[in-house]
């Protein structure tokens, strides 16, 4: 099974996740023989005990409201930011969004991998403080594989820093020739 494959087949769980396992019929459908199945199963279930063993997961159990893979589209100047956030909760009216990470990565990338998508989690702090009029904003990347939970939280000043910091980026982006529309190289 590809990366990818199996990125969107945890990120699939997590929609339905409530605590408990997910029964056969999630695994059923993957074109592998049943060997293969057992072991993704197994690797599937470890990634969900990770995260089950998080402080956000006990966090997401007492939120007022829990949004998951929530697509959202909003205006930054003249670029429009749009995606999906994995799982949004609302507690005690803030805002704290989950970013649950698949990638293989060992502790000593944490660092590293925290840099490549801080552009994805600011994007997202900027997109629900001007979608919920929040400024209030809490973002956590837990990489699945280690277990391991990283949190930025974001108030008016860092919201309003990040998102000149975003602007500059996108027009320098823009300015370049060798810019593709479509890419997939940007994690936002």
């Amino acid at each position: 099974m590809k990366g990818t494959d199996f990125g969107s087949l945890v990120h699939r769980i997590l929609q339905i996740y409530n605590g408990e396992y997910p029964g056969d019929d999630e695994f059923t459908s993957l074109d592998l023989t049943s060997e293969q199945i057992h072991i993704v199963k197994k690797e599937v279930y470890r990634l969900l005990d990770n995260y089950r063993s998080t402080e956000i997961y006990f966090i997401s159990t007492t939120a007022e409201k829990k949004l998951k893979e929530r697509r959202f589209a909003c205006q930054l100047n003249e670029f429009q930011i749009e995606g999906a956030m994995d799982l949004v909760l609302i507690i005690n009216g803030a805002c704290h969004i989950i970013d649950f990470k698949t990638d293989k990565v060992q502790e000593s990338q944490i660092s590293s991998k925290i840099d490549y998508y801080r552009p994805q989690i600011s994007a997202y702090a900027i997109a629900a403080a001007k979608l919920i009029g929040n400024d209030n904003i809490t973002c956590s990347l837990i990489f699945l594989h280690p277990g391991i939970v990283h949190t930025e939280k974001f108030d008016t000043n860092i919201l309003r820093e990040t998102e000149e910091s975003l602007l500059k980026t996108f027009k320098q982006i823009q300015s370049e020739k060798t810019w593709k529309r479509n890419t997939s190289a940007c994690p936002c």
